[in-house]
């Protein structure tokens, strides 16, 4: 089982810690991290890196996908149509994350996360079907994302 853990340009440290316990059990779990600004380097990664300029051979090389809930982030994992758990960083400067991901998970689009619960989550995620996207430029999802971006960049 392959998981990319990724947190765009931002820094979520706990994050990356809580993957990093839970690979110590899971040894048919291999993971490749994203990890941006972070100061955390985990030690039960295969690979990990600050930034890519070609990340979606990371996406096309897992089988799911754990993440910040930042838009940019979450946009690629619709895109490439893996599952994924997507935590809302509350260290980061918006709020905004909690809505998106709230949205997208009542959507059936991705899976909210939790730290404390991600060994189950993790389970739950390979086992359910998510709603496959499609791009549709007049669709709830698409405003979903724009909303969200306006609001960031004012």
């Amino acid at each position: 089982m392959k998981v990319f853990v990724t947190v765009g340009t931002s820094s979520f440290d706990s994050l990356f810690r809580r993957v990093d316990e839970i690979l110590n059990s899971r040894i048919e779990m291999e993971a490749i991290g994203q990890i941006g600004t972070g100061r955390y380097k985990p030690n039960n990664f295969s690979k990990i890196f600050r930034f890519t300029k070609n990340i979606r051979k990371y996406y096309e090389w897992a089988d799911f996908v754990i993440s910040h809930g930042g838009a940019g982030t979450i946009y690629d994992i619709l895109r490439f149509n893996k599952k994924a758990i997507v935590i809302p960083n509350r260290m980061a400067v918006e709020e905004h994350q909690v809505e998106l991901v709230t949205e997208l998970h009542k959507l059936g689009y991705i899976m909210k996360g939790d730290l404390e619960r991600l060994p189950e989550q993790i389970e739950l995620c390979l086992k359910y079907e998510f709603k496959p996207y499609t791009v549709n430029p007049g669709g709830r999802i698409y405003s979903t994302i724009n909303e969200y971006i306006r609001s960031i960049t004012g």
